[in-house]
């Protein structure tokens, strides 16, 4: 008894406990920690909520806040009314859904606050937004009618019975459409096994934008129609959509009708989408279950053009272009193999729209026929078919055999590697398409022409050119100058791609006329895959020299009959830009028939990660046996907002003469500036008038060592060395010496300081200084023809200032002052015009004294005398030979320059005198007006002839050298000095009675 009272007592107990978990499990604070418990687990998904109450017949949601990812949703109240008990059997039979005031808010990368956010600005409207919202995940599966039969099968056997959602969409930052908001309603119902259920969705979006093409309102309807095949799977679904858009300021309504129908029935799995506008069907596109081929079957079909298009697009510009046509397609049931074939027309015109720089191109029109199979992850092209017309044709692309792409493993095959896979013909590609983006420049020629073909090789693809692309008829012009006329290009290119890289080749590139080829180049470049920062080009060039007066901005400026430049580059982009290059210029003849010497040239250019350049260019210039042997090495730095150069030049050996064919661009370049056509050129160096100095922004030191430097006069200048640094304020020479090899020694040091205040902002200063140095040999190079006026070794010590508002016055208002001695030397400087009695004097003093002794005439052997006498001064005039000689030498900052204690001092005679030179502009100062008065004083044989023609005085000076009876004034020029005064005193001495 006992016994069976305590299984009753259990029994007993047991209910009442079951009968507390189920008043526990309604009372609202457990349900809610059960239900945040069984939510917790979900990734990026937060549930929140104020209350919760399920009830045997329906579950009330309070102030629900759901939000995963960039979407946020919150409803203030969410019922359904459903029999919770029979979700236990896995059977929703919803009597009533209902919801209102809810929102759903979309921002991409956005910080979305706890509190209730501000109502959403009002702006531009769109569904585009919200399409991207739904976007599948980076990796999902692709979806085919398999998956959506996986969609209409559901996990639980569902009712719906009414539906009443109602509330507003907003989103930010989602794309095309900008920011944007709706109003959204869902009605309907009646969904269950035997009765279609229908539903309606109502969107209507309004926003504010500028322009008159933009979207300002969107409206969209929607029916859905469900029909149950059974309790567990949907057998039929259409989707059925009016969408009307209103744009700013325009009258006219965009509708589409969009219409998406799947089935699910015996036959299989069926599918059909159209939409249309108010004129025609633009998209429809059909696929049905094939039973007997086991696959699905299907017709596509498109027809849009700019209105139909642009509407679509919400009024987003597009260019005038109508496309239509249709095919077929077939798929197995996953849609992951499929076939597609069919044919396109086309027509566009206006593409400035989508760029201004297209507007040159015009209308295009043509067609496209097309076939491929997509197999697992393989895709096989077999027909491609396409033609692009302009006002003429343009070109045609082919596709020659069957194609399969390896889309994992970047494979392509072909059932004949050895033929062509394709091939593209430019019919006629019109140059005036690129004018738009040369401009200034303009560009004409007549259509290019050629062929390309590709081919498939072991490891890629590889495309070259069967026929060279030709550029006929080139003009290039700019600036009011024609640059090239009638120039014919011929183009061969290749290029290959592989699973370790790819390559582009020049095989050759020929620029020439109908006279002959001015230059040519050839080229290849690429990038291995494995070394995926470095990429490489290497080529060579060569060019007809002479041919480039043909050129009509060279016209009538021939300076080569014959020359050649050939030359080899390498160029590497990984750390660092590097470009090596070898360049040889030979033959070189100009048109005189002179010939010129070889360039050699090998260097080295880098430009560093950190933004410096490197330069190491050795240059050898050849000449016959004289060979000149320099190196420029340089280093450039970013410096705060300027560069710091540091560099040098050295060499073993160097020809000056030889050197100026280093200067020829320049040459070049000074004719063409002095065109009459030539447009005024303006500087963009600073010149001390905005404030900074002409090597604004560079600062550093330039060293030079040349073991030999000869001149052109046959002078040599040994161990040349000198250092040029550059400093924000100044640069300064310094240092800068050589030896000369006949003998003697100069050096210089000097420097250009700027200072912005007041008008001349550069100050120059400078100290020569000369020991030894033969003169003759550098007279030469100005009077390369005769004897120099003057031989001897000099000394000499010159200070020049100059302060000046440019640069290029330094020059022209150069202040100096120097010193100049000589031990010893030959003046050529007094030589007389008596020729007649230089080369005759001593033939007529001789007949003279005959005719004295045989007539006993003394007048005549007096006349003879005089005659041997003048001739004897002229003679001793012409080279006179010296042992002192000092001159000091100032030059005004005017211009003129002034000679003072001139004194050349022999034991046979001694000169004393002043001078000046007087100042023209733009004229060489060996070339100016010379002025300089002499006092001539002799002794021994001068003085004894001088005595004879009666032109010294009695009276010797302190030294014993006897006057000459005037002073005497030499003219002309340092490079022509006149002695006519000279001349006229020994004529009148010689008529004298």
């Amino acid at each position: 008894m006992k016994r069976r009272r305590g299984i009753l007592i259990g029994i007993g107990a047991t209910i009442g406990v079951v009968a507390l978990f189920v008043v526990l499990a309604f009372l609202p604070p457990i349900q809610k920690w059960i239900v945040t418990r069984a939510l917790a687990g979900q990734p990026d998904l937060v549930v929140e909520f104020d209350a919760i109450a399920v009830r045997p017949s329906s579950i009330t949601i309070e102030a629900l806040d759901v939000q995963q990812g960039a979407v946020r949703f919150r409803a203030p109240v969410v019922k359904a009314d459903l029999p919770v008990w029979k979700l236990l059997g896995k059977t929703v039979q919803l009597e009533r859904l209902v919801a209102t005031d809810w929102t759903v808010h979309y921002e991409p990368m956005s910080e979305m606050a706890e509190t209730a956010p501000v109502s959403p600005r009002v702006a531009t409207a769109s569904l585009i937004p919200m399409l991207f919202a739904q976007a599948a995940p980076t990796g999902q599966s692709e979806v085919g009618l398999a998956q959506i039969r996986e969609w209409m099968t559901l996990p639980v056997a569902l009712s719906i019975g009414h539906v009443d959602l109602r509330g507003s969409a907003s989103w930010r930052n989602a794309g095309p459409g900008a920011d944007g908001q709706a109003q959204v309603a869902i009605s309907g119902g009646n969904l269950g096994v035997g009765r279609p259920g229908q539903f309606a969705v109502d969107v209507s979006a309004a926003g504010d934008a500028a322009g008159a093409s933009v979207i300002r309102s969107l409206d969209v309807h929607a029916q859905i129609e469900l029909v149950m095949q059974s309790a567990h799977s949907i057998g039929h679904a259409s989707i059925k959509s009016t969408l009307t858009g209103r744009r700013a300021n325009v009258d006219q309504v965009d509708q589409f009708e969009l219409s998406l129908v799947v089935d699910d029935d015996v036959g299989g799995p069926a599918l059909n989408f159209v939409l249309s506008d108010q004129v025609q069907r633009l998209v429809d596109v059909s696929l049905a279950a094939d039973l007997e081929a086991d696959l699905l079957a299907g017709n596509w079909r498109v027809q849009l053009n700019t209105t139909s298009l642009q509407s679509l697009m919400l009024g987003t510009p597009l260019p005038q272009f109508d496309v239509g046509g249709g095919g077929t397609w077939s798929a197995d049931w996953t849609l992951s193999d499929a076939e597609i074939e069919g044919e396109l027309a086309y027509a566009v015109s206006e593409l400035d729209s989508l760029m201004p720089p297209l507007a040159s191109i015009g209308e295009l029109k043509g067609d496209a026929k097309f076939a491929g199979q997509r197999k697992g992850g393989d895709l096989r092209v077999t027909v491609l078919d396409v033609t692009v017309d302009g006002a003429a044709p343009v070109a045609h692309l082919r596709l020659l055999q069957g194609v399969e792409l390896g889309m994992e493993t970047f494979e392509v095959r072909v059932a004949s590697p050895e033929n062509p896979v394709f091939d593209l013909e430019f019919l006629g590609l019109p140059a005036s398409w690129t004018q738009p983006w040369l401009e200034p420049w303009v560009l004409d020629a007549h259509p290019i022409r050629g062929h390309l073909t590709g081919l498939v090789t072991p490891h890629g693809v590889r495309v070259v050119t069967s026929e060279p692309l030709r550029i006929d008829g080139l003009m290039v012009a700019g600036e009011g100058r024609t640059y090239l006329d009638e120039v014919d290009v011929a183009i061969g290119v290749g290029a290959e791609v592989t699973n370790e890289g790819w390559q582009i080749e020049l095989d050759r590139v020929e620029i020439g006329d109908a006279t002959g080829m001015y230059a040519a180049l050839s080229a290849r470049g690429g990038h291995l895959t494995r070394d995926s920062d470095v990429m490489k080009l290497v080529g060579s060039f060569e060019a007809d020299l002479a041919a480039l007066h043909r050129l009509p901005i060279l016209e009538g400026q021939a300076l080569l009959q014959a020359g050649r430049l050939r030359g080899e580059f390498g160029l590497g982009l990984e750390d660092r830009v590097s470009l090596a290059a070898t360049l040889g210029i030979t033959g070189l003849v100009m048109v005189d028939g002179e010939p010129l010497p070889d360039v050699q040239l090998d260097g080295r250019v880098d430009l560093l990660g950190d933004g410096a350049i490197e330069a190491h260019l050795p240059i050898r210039i050849t000449q016959g046996e004289r060979v000149s042997d320099l190196t420029l090495n340089m280093r450039a730095q970013p410096e705060n907002d300027g560069w710091r150069a540091d560099g040098s030049l050295s060499g073993p050996r160097a020809y000056v003469a030889d050197l100026q064919i280093l200067g020829a661009p320049f040459a070049i370049s000074e004719n063409q500036d002095d065109s009459p056509t030539s447009p005024p050129v303006t500087s963009p160096v600073p010149d001390g008038t905005s404030g900074q100095p002409v090597w604004s922004g560079v600062t550093g030191i330039f060293k030079t060592a040349i073991g030999q430097l000869i001149l052109p006069n046959g002078m040599t200048l040994e161990d040349v060395r000198g250092d040029l640094t550059v400093t924000p304020d100044r640069v300064e020479m310094t240092g800068l010496s050589a030896d000369v090899t006949s003998g003697g020694s100069f050096g210089l040091d000097g420097q250009i300081a700027f200072s912005p205040d007041g008008a001349d902002a550069y100050a120059a200063g400078a100290r020569i200084k000369a020991q030894g140095v033969e003169m003759a040999p550098l007279l030469r190079i100005f009077q390369p023809d005769t004897a120099p006026v003057f031989e001897g070794k000099l000394n000499a010590t010159a200070d020049i200032t100059s302060v000046v508002a440019t640069l290029d016055q330094l020059a022209d208002h150069a202040a100096v002052s120097a010193q100049v001695t000589s031990a010893g030397g030959v003046l050529r400087a007094l030589g007389v015009q008596v020729e007649q009695y230089i080369q005759t004097g001593k033939t007529v003093a001789a007949i003279g004294g005959l005719l004295a002794m045989a007539t006993g005439n003394s007048r005549a052997a007096d006349y003879a005398t005089k005659v041997q006498a003048v001739t004897a001064v002229a003679e001793q005039l012409s080279v006179l030979a010296f042992d002192q000689l000092n001159l000091e030498v100032t030059r005004a900052a005017a211009g003129d320059v002034t000679l003072s204690d001139l004194s050349v001092i022999s034991p046979g005679f001694r000169l004393l005198g002043s001078g000046r030179i007087n100042y023209q502009p733009e004229t060489p100062v060996w070339l100016q007006p010379l002025a300089v008065s002499l006092q001539l004083s002799a002794r021994e044989k001068m003085a004894t002839d001088l005595t004879t023609l009666r032109l010294l005085r009695a009276e010797p000076d302190a030294l014993g050298y006897l006057p000459l009876v005037q002073s005497v004034k030499l003219d002309g020029t340092l490079a022509k000095i006149g002695t006519a005064e000279i001349e006229r005193l020994l004529t009148r001495a010689l008529q004298r009675p």
